[in-house]
This record gives C-alpha cells, structure tokens and sequence, in this order.
C-alpha cells in the first residue's frame, strides 16, 4: 500500500506589522495632505472674495469721482454741487477728517439713478464725494490768467460693507478713496460762486 504523504507546512513565523507600520504612516500622510490643500482652497476663496469686494468698492467710488467732476464742471444746474474753501495754513485737509463726512451740505451722494447702470449691484452705502478748493501755482508768474483748482475726493463701498464701531473695532467689507484735481484758467458753472 502506497504511503500518504502529508504536506509539510513551515512553521509559523511570527509576524512583524511592518505592513501595518507603513500603511498607519501613508493615511497620517494623505490626512495632512488633504488638510493642507482644504486650507488652501478656502484661502483662495476668501483671497477671491477679497479681490472681488475691492474690485466693487473701486468701481463705486470710480462712479462717485466722474460724478462729482460731471457736476462740477457741467453746470448751470438746478443746484450745484458744494464746493468747500481751501483750508487755512495748518488746519487739516477736509476729506481727511472723518467727521466731515457726515455734514449735510459738504458731501454729494451719488444718486441711484446713477448707480443703475453699475452691471446691477446694489450698495447700501452709496458712494460719496467732496469737492475742495486748492491754491494753483501758476508757473509763469506774468501769466495773467488766474488759476482755479479743486480736488475731489471720492468714497466707494462694497455691496458687503459695515462700518466699524466708534473704537474702530469690527467692520467688513471694502472701502476705496480716489482722487482727481481739476485746474482751469476760467471760472465757469458751478466753479462762479466760488472763485
């Protein structure tokens, strides 16, 4: 009779996890990964949000210039814009007093009706603007025409915008100051009452 033979198994070898060491180091790997670029793209986003935010400030306070400038050289009008004195030797620059922009009667607002045409964006703070008179050096003193200057200021909100509180805390969104100076050696429309 013909003998079975049984198979010989190796002995058992106890094993060392090593395949359990390296696959726990590749999942701590791809987690910090995946946290980095989740970070990453939530940065971008808020950087896009940013940029896009500024973008409509700009625009705005872009709107509120040409304005301003339309007003103050297209005149007669019903009523013209105000145009404030040049400030005494040592007082500050009116515009930068934050102050001054909340008087009746210093600032014009731009009005909705031009605002309509900004590609449909609606901004709850409109845009503003203040018009100044400044001292024009003439070059040639000889020269005897007068020189009339003014600068205007102009102040542009996102859609998103929130002041900040009284102590400067809080606040979002995006606000812009441009600025343009007008010189003209005659005094016409609405520059009449104030040269």
């Amino acid at each position: 009779m013909a003998s079975i033979n049984t198979p010989r198994h190796r002995p058992a070898r106890r094993q060392q996890g090593i395949v359990l060491v390296i696959a726990l180091a590749l999942l701590v790997v791809i987690g910090f990964s995946s946290a980095f670029i989740m970070r990453n793209a939530l940065f971008g986003e808020l950087v896009t949000n940013n940029l896009s935010s500024n973008q409509a400030a700009n625009h705005a306070a872009e709107t509120a210039l040409r304005y301003c400038e339309n007003e103050l050289m297209n005149q007669p009008a019903a009523t013209a814009p105000p145009v404030l004195p040049a400030p005494a030797a040592g007082d500050p620059v009116l515009w930068q007093v934050a102050a001054n922009w909340a008087v009746a009667g210093q600032v014009v607002t731009v009005p909705d009706a031009v605002l309509q045409g900004n590609a449909g964006i609606n901004y709850p703070t409109k845009p503003q603007c203040m018009i100044e008179r400044i001292s024009v050096f003439v070059a040639n003193p000889k020269d005897p025409r007068r020189q009339y200057g003014f600068q205007i200021t102009a102040r542009g909100y996102s859609p998103d915008y929130q002041a900040p509180a009284a102590n400067g805390s809080g606040g979002s969104g995006s606000e812009v100051v441009l600025q343009s100076t007008l010189r003209t050696a005659v005094c016409v429309g609405a520059l009449n009452g104030n040269c």
